[in-house]
């Protein structure tokens, strides 16, 4: 790679990351290397790779192609490549996530008793919305 794209890298994500307590950052945004990798990125020792660019594009909220069009280009690349393959995904709502969270800390039995407790929610508020429905007609 190019040294003088490695350190336009940097000066991108220092510019974006500067104030923020990177060790957090780091926990938080699962960025490999942790803390430490923060600032090896920072200062242009080395270089963003794919999975620490797409972290940081994440927890700040960002594009890529702030931080690195490299990436950004790699990344539309992978996407490109993968388009004619089916994939049964979904985009994740920070709720999702806040759920997986949640979950992450639960044991299996908690973990199907709340399951069970979400079913049970979400029939009772079909039927409620099926009620109103017929009401309305």
């Amino acid at each position: 790679m190019d040294d003088q794209i490695r350190q336009q890298e940097a000066t991108n994500l220092n510019a974006l990351i500067k104030d923020l307590n990177w060790a957090k950052f780091a926990r938080d945004f699962k960025v490999p290397g942790g803390g430490s990798m923060i600032y090896q990125h920072t200062s242009g020792r080395r270089a963003i790779g794919l999975k620490a660019g797409l972290a940081y594009a994440k927890g700040l909220k960002c594009a890529l192609e702030e931080i690195s069009p490299r990436l950004a280009a790699l990344a539309q690349t992978v996407r490109n490549s993968t388009e004619d393959i089916p994939l049964q995904t979904r985009t994740l709502t920070p709720q999702d996530h806040m759920l997986l969270e949640l979950f992450d800390g639960l044991t299996p039995k908690q973990r199907a008793e709340e399951i069970r407790r979400l079913v049970e929610a979400k029939e009772h508020n079909d039927a409620l919305r099926e009620e109103l429905a017929k009401l309305s007609a």
